[in-house]
């Protein structure tokens, strides 16, 4: 039987978005974006995860680092911490955390997509290796180091092994009624690197912190790529079928 999330979740006031923010979908291009993949503690998963989304076996998190260099609210980047989650039998991912660059990224993230995101500093370092491959780093900060990623020799794979899979949010309606909402679209990849003996490390030691609770346990995969991504408007899946008697 799926096992599911235990996180409650309360009803928000929308948040007024800027009336000068272009209509939906976004597109995103050129993104370098880091993408890795772990184990993480099932009791923080189950805590974290709301209750309409079950956890996968084992349980893993990601993490997505992000250099945008052209978007509707201008170049910023983003570190995404997301819990991959089941919905409906499908593979999503449950947007846990998120710091973005600018205050303008940080407005648009809570206004068309509900993301408590904030604002602090999100590096991302290329560096081509004698061998031909690329070493790819990452830190994450907001009042304090949050996490780092190191991808060493990361070399060139077919860009359509990479896979992003959709990020979703739940919200309560007005009816007090749980609804799960979609928000990504489908990538276009130009430029794909893997690198085995990656590492994704925490780098804050307060217990009760969302990044220190989904520490990475034990690597999965750690993958780069250039690409085109996109964000799309809140999309309400359908609601699983009732369970047969």
């Amino acid at each position: 039987m799926p096992q599911f999330g235990l996180r409650s979740v309360e009803r928000t006031a929308p948040v007024a978005a800027r009336p000068d923010l272009p209509d939906l979908p976004w597109t995103f291009p050129g993104a370098e974006v880091i993408q890795v993949t772990y184990e993480v503690d099932l009791e923080a998963a189950l805590d974290l995860l709301p209750t309409p989304l079950s956890r996968p076996v084992p349980p893993y998190a990601r993490l997505i680092v992000a250099r945008y260099p052209d978007s509707p609210v201008g170049p910023f980047a983003e570190a995404l911490l997301l819990l991959a989650c089941r919905y409906r039998m499908e593979p999503k991912q449950y947007v846990v955390a998120c710091v973005v660059t600018t205050e303008a990224a940080r407005e648009a993230e809570a206004a068309l997509w509900g993301i408590d995101a904030r604002v602090g500093a999100v590096e991302l370092q290329r560096e081509r290796t004698a061998a031909g491959s690329e070493a790819i780093a990452a830190t994450v900060a907001a009042s304090g180091p949050l996490a780092g990623v190191l991808l060493p020799s990361a070399y060139a794979i077919e860009p359509a092994m990479i896979r992003y899979d959709p990020f979703v949010s739940v919200r309560r309606t007005e009816d007090d009624e749980l609804e799960v909402v979609q928000f990504s679209g489908a990538p276009a990849v130009h430029e794909a690197r893997l690198s085995k003996g990656a590492s994704a490390t925490c780098q804050t030691d307060a217990w009760a912190d969302t990044w220190f609770r989904l520490r990475s346990l034990n690597m999965i995969s750690a993958t780069f790529a250039v690409a085109d991504l996109q964000r799309t408007a809140l999309e309400v899946l359908p609601a699983p079928a009732p369970a047969a008697r």
